[in-house]
């Protein structure tokens, strides 16, 4: 039996890859062992293992020693997490992280039932590093009868040439293939992307103990005012999402998104609402938020009273300042009267506030 055993799944690429080789060399006794720790991939990685009886997953770091180890994650993409931080490539930062269970493989090694043949795959970033010393020691590459490995020295800062070329030289003696399998990958970068902004943001919590943090670049706040006024000056095509969440204020394109939003942020917030919007089947913890929700998806409807009408278009508003950002936001090119104008630039602003931070913002 052929026994692969896979560092560094990913998302499952380097699986499809080795399944393609045994296809084409025809191999059907066989089992792959795929390592990946990081849990954006969970739900990828057991799909696969419950369409395969021969794969088996394993979420954890290949280590030396079973314990728990933080796991540096990738912001450029999906792949290159690892469990150095100072690595150079990836944009990895120190504060993001997860915090993943280790495996000892000598000891999964050994625990592994009867083959004859055996490959070893290692794209662990970094990680090669310290598990084959161990490994040679306790004469884990005896029975390997290929390693596929991709080196990444010159991309980890502790991790000079002189120690890639020391450990190198423990298996050398082994046929050794180049590893890439990055046409195998499927295209995971928005659902990444929306995983890490929500670690990133639980993080920057944590650090700063700030209760608000912009989701576009990451300013932490301790007022939700402040907030708020920064996303609206700062990124004005957030308040241009048709569908607004009444606990948090994230906006959505889609209705679906917001009611996944709610579901997988907001559970515990959402129940026990007191105030029941009679238009449709949302409720609400204040007043406030089910007047703002009227006003966002009822605005057609008599329940509120509204005495500001935009001159450009069929909506009104109860309170002026809603109507003039309707009107900057839907009708700027139209011809609404604004006051303060920059003597620095041409634009000009309908109240001496938003002036003022427009100079600070710009012009100071």
């Amino acid at each position: 039996m052929l026994i692969i055993l896979d560092f560094g799944a990913n998302d499952g690429c380097s699986i499809r890859k080795f399944k393609k080789i045994i296809e084409y060399k025809k191999i059907s006794d066989y089992k792959i062992y795929s390592f990946e720790p990081n849990p954006f991939f969970k739900n990828q990685l057991k799909k696969i293992e419950k369409d395969d009886k021969n794969i088996f997953i394993i979420q954890k770091i290949v280590g030396i020693n079973e314990n728990i180890q933080k796991l540096y994650l990738s912001q450029d993409c999906d792949g290159g997490s690892t469990i150095y931080s100072d690595k150079i490539t990836n944009n990895i930062d120190d504060r993001f992280y997860v915090e993943v269970e280790s495996v000892n493989i000598v000891d999964f090694i050994k625990k592994l039932p009867y083959f004859d043949r055996l490959w070893i795959k290692m794209d662990i970033e970094g990680g090669e590093y310290n598990i084959i010393p161990i490994m040679v020691k306790n004469n884990c590459f005896n029975k390997v009868e290929k390693l596929f490995i991709e080196w990444h020295y010159n991309k980890i800062s502790s991790i000079t040439e002189e120690d890639h070329n020391k450990v190198f030289e423990l298996v050398k003696h082994l046929n050794i293939v180049k590893w890439d399998a990055f046409e195998y990958r499927d295209d995971n970068y928005l659902d990444y992307q929306k995983y890490l902004t929500d670690i990133k943001i639980n993080r920057l919590k944590e650090i700063t103990n700030k209760k608000f943090v912009c989701d576009s670049c990451f300013k932490c706040f301790d007022k939700y005012n402040s907030y708020k006024k920064h996303i609206y000056l700062i990124h004005p095509k957030n308040f241009q999402k048709k569908y607004r969440c009444m606990v948090c204020f994230k906006s959505f394109d889609k209705y679906f998104s917001l009611q996944e939003h709610q579901r997988t942020m907001h559970t515990k917030k959402l129940i026990k609402k007191k105030f029941q919007c009679t238009e449709c089947d949302n409720s609400f913890d204040k007043y406030f938020s089910l007047q703002e929700h009227q006003k966002l998806y009822h605005s057609k409807s008599e329940i509120i009273k509204k005495k500001f009408q935009c001159t450009h278009c069929d909506r009104s508003f109860d309170k002026y300042f809603s109507l003039q950002e309707h009107q900057r936001l839907y009708h700027k090119d139209k011809d609404v009267k604004k006051k303060f104008p920059c003597k620095e630039c041409n634009k000009s602003f309908s109240k001496y506030f938003y002036l003022q931070e427009h100079q600070k913002l710009y012009h100071s």
